[in-house]
């Protein structure tokens, strides 16, 4: 969920919180685990998630519009 994190605010320019982050990307139940774990990374595996066939529907649909803007520096 890092890489997400680290996407989205990009995309956004503005910074979360990381468990605020986690909260609320699950909340909105686009995300579900896979069930496998990292081998990448250093220390504890991470889990691994996906995006839910509901999300991928959305996402590929006309329904989601970017206003992106680029962050203020």
């Amino acid at each position: 969920m890092p890489e997400l994190q680290i996407a989205t605010e990009g995309i956004r320019g503005k910074y979360e919180d990381r468990l605020s982050f986690r909260r609320n990307t699950v909340r909105l139940s686009f995300l579900e685990e896979t069930g496998s774990l990292s081998d990448s990374a250093s220390g504890r595996p991470a889990r691994l998630y996906r995006f839910t066939q509901a999300a991928i529907m959305i996402f590929s649909s006309d329904a989601v519009h970017l206003n992106w803007q680029p962050a203020a520096r």
